[in-house]
């Protein structure tokens, strides 16, 4: 909002709402829970849940929370402020990128607190997996609906955290410690895309990823760092990416729920052969050359790291996170084919089918308002107390 321009301060106003009204459904369900245990200790209320004498007593105050922490993690049908701060006009770079790489991730750090604390009364991992699916589906045919390249990345953001998602409620050791894996990965590769997005944008003076051509050729150090992060959210082999994404489908041998992790991989990858149009090709936009060097450099940094995170993959999960990955080679080998496989799918999917179609062109410019966001947030309520009832 500090540009004063009238579209920033409408998106502005909506994000600080939104979110005033999402921590109010978490205060009262705090609320619920000191009145009930008279204390606030994450870690002695988790103790004390099995003492409850009628476990249903707390589907209220879950729900509350896991309101706001489902809004704060952009989580289906919650997202649509994050698109609506990614791609106001005067969205800094720098700030989408701190957005997007770390900001979000406190959502789902809460989802992982609060799931934990009241686990021993309430299993709603079966519940939260399918909106992580759902989530990732939408995010990214959003995407694919889209032409400015902040908007893109922004909708991806929402598919990345339903990726997560999927993993952390998939109930298998391996798979949980790939989706903590893939935050850090994600804020890698994504702030790299955010900032290499800045950078083109102040270059070519346009956010339309159709206008844009030629960045390797043009600004090879901001080229490669864009190139080296779309590898790395593509899952390209020896990317952090793949490595995240490998121990997220080591979790299942379950077919249908393998089917269902290539589809959120594959349409990643055909949103990002789209973005990745903008690396090849020939411009006659003349280039404005007003990007300092630190920019080209700190991006370039970043785009390396997401190589070198996925060569030291095992390395980093046992240092980082006390948990020691055996990446089995003829199971990562069939891993990078099945990507190679998904990439030509990819290709001819988006060149044969979503390049013409109208019908995602149209999904991409669909927006809820101010009402609807906050009617989607009651919505949500409902459906969640509805079905922690059903299944208890």
């Amino acid at each position: 909002m500090i540009n004063k321009e009238k579209q920033a301060i409408y998106d502005g106003m909506i994000y600080f709402f939104v979110n005033v009204i999402g921590t109010s459904f978490l205060l009262l369900g705090i609320g619920m829970i000191y009145h009930t245990f008279g204390l606030l200790d994450i870690r002695y209320i988790k103790e004390a849940m099995p003492l409850l004498e009628n476990p249903k007593s707390m589907i209220l105050p879950f729900s509350l929370m896991m309101v706001t922490v489902s809004l704060k993690s952009a989580l289906t049908p919650l997202f649509s402020w994050l698109p609506k701060a990614h791609g106001t006009p005067s969205a800094p770079p720098v700030v989408s990128a701190i957005l997007s790489g770390v900001y979000i991730k406190t959502g789902v750090y809460l989802f992982i607190r609060f799931n934990e604390m009241y686990a021993p009364v309430l299993d709603i991992t079966p519940f939260f997996f399918w909106v992580g699916f759902i989530t990732s589906v939408v995010g990214f045919m959003m995407a694919l609906g889209q032409h400015d390249i902040k908007l893109i990345l922004a909708y991806h953001t929402v598919s990345q955290v339903g990726l997560i998602m999927m993993g952390l409620n998939m109930q298998a050791d391996i798979a949980y410690w790939g989706a903590i894996f893939h935050i850090l990965n994600h804020g890698i590769f994504k702030s790299t895309l955010f900032l290499t997005a800045g950078i083109v944008y102040e270059e070519y003076g346009t956010r339309d990823v159709f206008k844009i051509r030629g960045v390797l050729r043009r600004m090879p150090l901001v080229g490669i760092a864009m190139g080296l992060s779309v590898l790395g959210i593509m899952g390209a082999p020896f990317f952090n990416g793949s490595i995240s994404k490998y121990m997220i489908a080591h979790g299942t041998y379950d077919y249908g729920m393998t089917l269902l992790l290539n589809l959120t991989n594959l349409g990643t990858i055909m949103s990002f052969v789209k973005y990745g149009t903008m690396l090849f090709g020939r411009s006659d936009v003349e280039l404005t050359g007003t990007t300092k060097w630190p920019a080209k450099l700190s991006s370039f940094v970043l785009g390396i790291a997401s190589l070198l995170t996925g060569i030291y993959a095992v390395t980093l999960t046992d240092v980082l996170l006390n948990y020691q990955v055996q990446v089995d080679a003829a199971e990562y080998n069939q891993k990078t084919m099945v990507f190679f496989l998904m990439v030509i799918a990819g290709v001819a999917f988006y060149n044969g089918i979503i390049k013409r179609g109208s019908f995602l062109e149209e999904m991409g410019h669909f927006e809820l308002s101010f009402n609807t966001i906050i009617t989607a947030m009651v919505s949500y309520f409902i459906i969640l107390v509805s079905y922690l009832n059903f299944v208890l």
